[in-house]
């Protein structure tokens, strides 16, 4: 049936074929492999998502008089856990295990004073005092609040870090 002439002939098909059934094993893995990498940054943004719908933020308020202690309020999304609050150059400092949402927590200041006392001690004509918080989300990602107070205008002003 066949001749001896036409066996080198099927061997090369059958070579040609083998290295087609490599290529395109070749393109398929590529397309897996971005398939992958595409899904791994939807999972990443679903966490992210995840974690902003119970994000905490804690602020620092004044309590509207030179009398009044400032006071931490988490005004996120979620409970702020192991909360860890420090009057940058002051001997203030304090813990609170978890914090709510919108539920304000009176610091143990004795009014502003401590925060005036804090800015003069941070050098000559200083007019803001900075109390540092430190807390976790649900998910346990670690966030930071700079709260700085503005001892000529008697508020806070307060930015976030992750």
């Amino acid at each position: 049936m066949f001749e001896t002439s036409s066996i080198p002939f099927w061997t090369a098909v059958a070579a040609l074929a083998g290295v087609s059934q490599v290529l395109v094993l070749i393109v398929t893995a590529l397309f897996v492999w971005r398939y992958l990498k595409e899904t791994e940054k939807l999972r990443l943004a679903a966490q992210a998502q995840v974690e902003a719908t119970f994000r905490p933020a804690v602020v620092a308020l004044s309590g509207g008089s030179l009398e009044s202690n400032p006071k931490l309020e988490n005004i996120g999304n979620g409970p702020a856990m192991n909360l860890e609050w420090f009057l940058v150059d002051g001997e203030l400092k304090g813990k609170l295990p978890i914090m709510r949402m919108h539920k304000p927590e009176e610091l143990p200041f004795g009014g502003v004073r401590p925060l005036y006392n804090a800015a003069s001690a941070m050098g000559r004509n200083q007019t803001t005092a900075t109390i540092e918080c430190s807390y976790r989300s649900l998910s346990g990602h670690r966030y930071t609040s700079t709260c700085t107070y503005n001892c000529e205008r008697f508020h806070f002003i307060t930015t976030f870090e992750d």
